[in-house]
Formats: structure tokens, C-alpha cells, sequence
């Protein structure tokens, strides 16, 4: 595997320039990833045409990652069978500046997420910058306010479903800072 990594990141600013080299995280399938899309597009800052709908797993890898590091981290997650995730309902985001679909049950996350960070591709990542807690992001980067008030719009929606997670994706940023899959990653046996 050979992916392209930016080279012109005028206009970066210094915190996107961390994800240069991708992510490792969620993708929810169709229809799921098209209704939290269509709410991303109407509410979220800009990140909506940067990256679909998904759940942020890894920190940002620390270099460029190749075939090798991806089969790395296929052998890890071998034995770590696919899971159900649910989300929703909406709820306003941990520090309350943004509305975010819950994510469920958080335990299957916490004991995969140390599996991926814990291959080659991550040696030498940035750290963590808050503590670990899935969510599917709506709208981000609002005051408190606007994030109550969003809710209490929204609140109607009722939104949550559930979907089987057999692969992780590997995300990577263009020159624009719009991600896109390189490559996915089978999660247990029964996908090989």
C-alpha cells in the first residue's frame, strides 16, 4: 500500500497539521453515514466536507503509514471479534460546546482502542489530548448556548440506530484537509 500524503498544507493551521499522516477510526455504513451527513452539512462548522460522518478512534498517526503497518494492526485486531455499536440520542458534546450522538457501549471501544495505538504506526503520535469517549460529531466549535439551543431544536429528531463494525478505517487528509479512506482494517477472523 502506497497512499499520498499532503505536501502543501498553506493555510493549515498548526493543529491540522498533526493529522498530515491519517487516522484510524469508524466509518458507520449506509444509510447511517447519509442521515448524520445530511445533519453535518446543515450544522457542523466545515468539518462536514472534510470527512463523512464517523466515530474518531486513534490519535493521528506519527508518520507515513505503509502496507506493512496496516497488516500490523490487521494481526492485532484478528482476535478481536466485530461488534454492535448503537448511537443516539443526540446529546450536547463533553464540554458541552457542540451536539454529538452518543455512542454505545463505550467498554468495546476502550479495550479495542489500546490494540490500535498500540502498533508501530503510533510510535511516536502525539499525545492525547482529552480523555478517550466516542461520539459521532453533529456541529462542533459552538458556545454553550448555541450548543443548548441546537439541542433543544434537534431534540425532536429522535435519532440513534445500530450497525455491525467488522473494519476500522484508515483516514488521511488532501492539501484542502479533506479526508478520505485508504484503506480498511479487518476486525477479527471471520472477515480474513
Amino acid at each position: 500500500m502506497s497512499t499520498r500524503y499532503a505536501e502543501c498544507m498553506t493555510g493549515w493551521k498548526p493543529w491540522m497539521k498533526e493529522y498530515r499522516y491519517g487516522i484510524v477510526l469508524i466509518i458507520p455504513p449506509e444509510p447511517h453515514r447519509a442521515v448524520v451527513n445530511a445533519l453535518r452539512r446543515v450544522y457542523t462548522w466545515s468539518q462536514g466536507s472534510e470527512c463523512d460522518a464517523h466515530i474518531s478512534l486513534s490519535v493521528p498517526a506519527a508518520g507515513p503509514v505503509n502496507a506493512i503497518d496496516l497488516l500490523e494492526l490487521e494481526d492485532m485486531l484478528a482476535g478481536f471479534e466485530p461488534f454492535l455499536l448503537h448511537y443516539g440520542p443526540i446529546i450536547t458534546g463533553g464540554d458541552g460546546r457542540g451536539i454529538v450522538l452518543d455512542i454505545q457501549p463505550q467498554e468495546v471501544l476502550n479495550r479495542l482502542l489500546p490494540l490500535v495505538e498500540g502498533t508501530r504506526m503510533f510510535q511516536g503520535a502525539p499525545e492525547r489530548k482529552w480523555p478517550f469517549s466516542a461520539h459521532m460529531t453533529i456541529a462542533e466549535i459552538l458556545t454553550i448556548p448555541q450548543s443548548l439551543e441546537l439541542r433543544s431544536q434537534l431534540s425532536d429528531l429522535n435519532l440513534s440506530g445500530s450497525f455491525r463494525v467488522d473494519h476500522l478505517s484508515y483516514i488521511v487528509p488532501d492539501e484542502n484537509f479533506a479526508f478520505t479512506e485508504r484503506a480498511k482494517i479487518k476486525v477479527g477472523r471471520d472477515c480474513r
